[in-house]
């Protein structure tokens, strides 16, 4: 867009630059008919080009009265040239632009202070149904005599800002589901470091309760289970705990002599062994049995 509204600003410095020449010549009265020929190609050319660009062209005096008014402002505004031309140009602008425009003219011719003239600018512009509609707007000023005439040449923006609000909404659009996309992304990989998490605390622990069980089975192996029963009896003879170990050796009447002999065969069995040891503090022995774990 940066050139197109270059080319209309040129068009309005050009319309202004003939203007003033056309004026020049004719005050002159120099004679120059070569001269005076070539302003007339020029500004037959300068018509040619008004009639027929695409561009909205208006020019009003001092009094913002509308002196000229091209085909494409006809077709911009909707209005006849013979509809517009005498009347005010603020008759082509909506609220509050309409109420404030001979202000603001007023106070240029005063201070000289320029708020748009040499400088293109977007406006708003009402059409002749009542419409209103965005312009880009390039304004010259052009001084022929004692006579001031301002020349704008609009051009209509809107489909520009109709393809601007559709690549905004699809540039929102696009950014929302970044959003959205990259919400459920940031989900997705929470849930897989807690799953991450959860799993290397279910590994660690089943490594301490793997190492806990080499541990016991190592302690299991390096230890004794040892099972002591006292006899607060009479006691049994040195040379007697020996063959009390064997078959059908009893000290009783009517034992079998089978019950110690069965237990030590067992026990032996398991890897254990069993002792008859005297006890230090009471009476009797002491049936000491050990089975390595």
């Amino acid at each position: 867009m940066l050139d197109e509204d270059r080319s209309i600003e040129w068009l309005a410095r050009e319309c202004g630059l003939l203007y003033r020449k056309i004026s020049h010549t004719k005050e002159s009265g120099s004679g120059q008919d070569q001269k005076e020929e070539n302003l007339r190609e020029k500004a037959a050319r300068l018509q040619a080009i008004l009639d027929t660009t695409v561009d909205g062209i208006i020019t009003i005096d001092e009094q913002t009265i509308v002196q000229s008014f091209n085909m494409a402002a006809e077709r911009i505004f909707g209005y006849a040239a013979d509809e517009v031309i005498g009347r005010k140009v603020s008759m082509l602008m909506p609220s509050p632009y309409r109420e404030n425009h001979d202000a603001y003219v007023a106070n240029y011719l005063r201070t000289g202070n320029r708020k748009i003239i040499g400088i293109g600018r977007e406006v708003m512009g009402r059409r002749k149904d009542g419409s209103t509609l965005p312009l880009y707007l390039a304004v010259s000023e052009v001084l022929i005599g004692d006579r001031r005439l301002f020349t704008g040449i609009l051009r209509d923006v809107t489909e520009k800002k109709r393809a601007e609000e559709e690549l905004k909404k699809a540039r929102d659009e696009l950014e929302e589901r970044v959003k959205e996309r990259t919400a459920r992304l940031l989900a997705a990989n929470e849930r897989l470091r807690q799953e991450i998490e959860v799993r290397r605390l279910k590994e660690e622990e089943l490594r301490i309760l793997w190492e806990l069980s080499q541990m016991t089975d190592s302690c299991c192996r390096q230890s004794k289970l040892l099972i002591e029963v006292i006899d607060y009896g009479c006691g049994i003879p040195r040379e007697k705990r020996e063959e009390i170990f064997l078959p059908f050796a009893s000290t009783k009447k009517d034992g079998t002599g089978l019950g110690l002999a069965i237990v030590k065969k067992i026990i032996e069995a398991h890897g254990g062994q069993v002792q008859i040891l005297d006890n230090p503090q009471q009476r009797g022995v002491i049936f000491r049995v050990s089975v390595s774990m």
